[in-house]
C-alpha cells in the first residue's frame, strides 16, 4: 500500500494533464494514497467510483471529482469496466503570482469544500474545452505554453469557484443506506482516530456484526479497517513530523499507536521510510 504525502505524478513545472481510457483488469492495481498535488478528474465516458475522505462518491460520464492536498483517498474499480477521462494534478506552485495571491487561498479552497461537482449539459461543453485546449497545450509545448496553461487553469478553477457557492449547497446523497452507515462510521474514524479502536467496539457502537462491518467497510471504501484506521493515523503523524519537534514516541502516542515499534512498522510500511526519515526531509 501506499500513502507517501509524495507526488504520485511525474510534474513537469509543477502541472500536469492526462486524458486517460482504460480498461480494468485488475481491481487490486489501486490503492488509497495522499499526496502533495491539488487534483481534479473529469470523467470523460464510463463510470468511477473515488473514496475521499470519508465517503465513496460515484461519478457518472461529465462529473468531475475535486482531492485536496493530504486527502486520503482511493479509486473503487470493478473489473471489466472501461472509463475515459482528464486527470490535471498540480501544486501551489503553478498558480503562484503577484496578481493571483490575494484570492489564491479562496480559489482552493474549492478542493476542501466540494469534492463532486456535477454539471449541466452546457457546463460540460464548456468545461470539456477548457480540459482539452490544456491537453493539446500540454502536448505540443507550442510558445507561451506555460503562461496559456496557466491562464486556462485559472479560469477554470475562478468558475468551479462561482459555482461552488451554489453547488456547496447541494447534497450529494448517499448511493444507500450501508453507504451513509459506513460513512458514519468513517467519520467517528477521524473524529478518534487517537483512541483505542477495535473492529468489536466500533460494531457494538454502531449496533453493526463484526462480520458485516468488516465485510461492508470493505465493500464501501475499498479499505480494510484496519487499513483505514492506520491512513488516519499515519497521515496526521506526517502533519506533526513536519511541523513540530515532538519526538517519536510521544507522536506515536498521540495519534493513537501502542509503541512506537508499531507506530514505526506501519509508517515505514505505508510511507516507504521510517519516521524519522521522512523528518529530515521537511526540516
Amino acid at each position: 500500500m501506499s500513502m507517501n504525502g509524495q507526488n504520485l505524478f511525474e510534474l513537469e513545472d509543477h502541472f500536469i494533464i492526462l486524458r486517460t481510457r482504460k480498461l480494468v483488469t485488475d481491481v487490486h492495481l489501486s490503492q488509497y494514497h495522499s499526496h502533495e498535488t491539488y487534483e481534479m478528474y473529469y470523467l470523460l465516458d464510463g463510470v468511477r467510483s473515488y473514496f475521499i475522505r470519508d465517503r465513496t462518491y460515484v461519478l457518472e460520464k461529465g462529473d468531475m471529482v475535486m482531492i485536496d492536498r493530504h486527502d486520503i483517498h482511493k479509486n473503487i474499480d470493478k473489473e471489466n469496466e472501461v472509463r475515459e477521462g482528464i486527470l490535471v494534478a498540480f501544486n501551489r506552485q503553478f498558480l503562484e503570482h503577484d496578481l493571483l495571491q490575494p484570492i489564491l487561498d479562496e480559489i482552493l479552497e474549492t478542493f476542501t469544500r466540494t469534492k463532486l461537482f456535477r454539471f449541466t449539459a452546457a457546463e460540460q461543453s464548456f468545461i470539456e474545452s477548457l480540459l482539452l485546449k490544456m491537453v493539446r497545450e500540454h502536448g505540443k509545448k507550442d510558445f507561451g505554453y506555460l503562461v496559456y496553461l496557466k491562464a486556462t487553469m485559472m479560469e477554470l478553477l475562478v468558475w468551479l469557484k462561482r459555482k461552488n457557492e451554489s453547488v456547496s449547497r447541494i447534497t450529494v446523497r448517499h448511493a444507500n443506506s450501508i453507504h451513509e452507515k459506513i460513512s458514519d462510521i468513517v467519520k467517528h474514524i477521524n473524529q478518534t482516530y487517537m483512541e483505542e479502536l477495535t473492529l468489536a467496539g466500533i460494531s457494538q457502537t454502531f449496533y453493526i456484526s463484526p462480520y458485516h462491518l468488516s465485510r461492508m467497510f470493505k465493500e464501501v471504501t475499498g479499505f480494510t479497517f484496519i487499513e483505514y484506521i492506520h491512513s488516519v493515523r499515519t497521515l496526521e503523524s506526517q502533519k506533526l513530523l513536519r511541523d513540530t519537534n515532538l519526538n517519536v514516541t510521544e507522536i506515536a502516542q498521540q495519534v493513537g499507536f501502542d509503541s512506537s515499534t508499531h507506530f514505526g512498522r506501519v509508517f515505514k510500511e505505508q510511507v516507504g521510510c521510517s519516521p524519522l526519515k521522512y523528518r529530515k526531509q521537511y526540516k
